[in-house]
């Protein structure tokens, strides 16, 4: 996604007064940060959608373990793709 088509969509989002987004395709957690953070507005992806689906509705132990396992799964390959990122050469680290 281009930075004409961010701006079109951030257009969308003032105009329409919506408070976040949901993409309808996988999302690495780079496009999610870049994407939270250019709109400034929450940012979705169809996995995070199904596991707060799931989290609303789960009642059971189980079901509230397994919501968290599938998000501890979520954040793991966040981690290593982090950790990926830290080792290649010339990586530089910015705030």
């Amino acid at each position: 996604m281009g930075t004409g088509k961010v701006a079109e969509i951030a257009e969308l989002l003032e105009h329409t007064g919506a408070t976040g987004i949901v993409c309808d395709d996988e999302l690495s957690p780079a496009q999610l940060k870049n994407l939270e953070t250019m709109l400034n507005t929450k940012v979705m992806d169809r996995t995070l959608i199904i596991l707060d689906i799931f989290a609303a509705r789960a009642t059971t132990s189980e079901g509230k373990i397994q919501v968290e396992l599938a998000l501890v799964a979520l954040d793991r390959q966040i981690i290593q793709q982090l950790c990926f990122r830290l080792d290649t050469p010339n990586f530089t680290w910015t705030l």
